[in-house]
């Protein structure tokens, strides 16, 4: 019995539901989010700006000034989209 090319080519073939291998992987396309480069520097700067005259040392209000930094620099192209 012989199969037609139809039948024979349907597709890329993929990995089995119940490999055990595939489900400790990560699906495709689901890569670790890189952060975007200006928007990195845009934190560094507004962060450096805060935290001007302080000591840099690992404390909460000095976490707390990164991360407003960071928020800060992620608001200004969804800005700028709209």
């Amino acid at each position: 019995m012989r199969f037609s090319p139809t039948e024979i080519f349907q597709g890329q073939p993929l990995p089995s539901a119940t490999c055990v291998e595939h489900q400790n992987k990560e699906a495709p396309g689901a890569e670790e989010k890189k952060p975007n480069a200006a928007i990195l520097i845009a934190a560094s700067l507004i962060a450096a700006v805060r935290l001007n005259r302080e000591e840099i040392r690992s404390l909460p209000a000095v976490h707390s000034k990164i991360a407003d930094g960071i928020r800060l620099a992620e608001m200004i192209p969804a800005r700028l989209r709209n």
